[in-house]
This record gives C-alpha cells, sequence and structure tokens, in this order.
C-alpha cells in the first residue's frame, strides 16, 4: 500500500498512533512486533513521499532561478496548493 501525498497527514496520525500504542499500551511480543513492523513500513512510504516532493521542489527552484522568475502559488477547488510561473 503505497501513500499518496494527499493521504501524507492521514499516515503520519496513523504512525502516531502505531507509537502511542507501542510506548503505552501493555502489548504482547507478538502484537508489539506487528505494529513496530507497520509502523517502519508506514515510515519508509512517508519518507519517500518527502524525498519525492523535495525533489519536485528543487526543480522548481531551479526553474525560476534558469528563467529569473517567481512562482504564483494557487488554492485548487479540492484544497491542494498549485505552483505556476
Amino acid at each position: 500500500m503505497a501513500i499518496k501525498l494527499e493521504n501524507y497527514d492521514k499516515g503520519i496520525e496513523e504512525l502516531i498512533k502505531i507509537v502511542n500504542a507501542l510506548e503505552k499500551e501493555q502489548l504482547s511480543l507478538e502484537k508489539s512486533i506487528e505494529l513496530y513492523k507497520k509502523g517502519m513500513k508506514l515510515h519508509k512510504e512517508l519518507v519517500e513521499i518527502l524525498e519525492k516532493e523535495e525533489g519536485r521542489l528543487f526543480l522548481f527552484d531551479e526553474k525560476a532561478e534558469d528563467e529569473n522568475q517567481k512562482f504564483v502559488e494557487k488554492t485548487l477547488e479540492d484544497g491542494q496548493v498549485s505552483l505556476e510561473l
């Protein structure tokens, strides 16, 4: 299950729930290992999203510098933010 950018916040919330459960609840070893694996997989997917978006922002920044232009931020109907030259 790959997480998409629009689900990033939900992924963070889920990861926080997993961490809290591991820290506070009295879990069996089996359940703890299961949650740990789920949390590590989720963490990896969230990091991949950030790295991908960081690369996109770097390309935007380079393009803006090359063209000596500034980006205009626009909010789309679905609440997403779009950057345009």
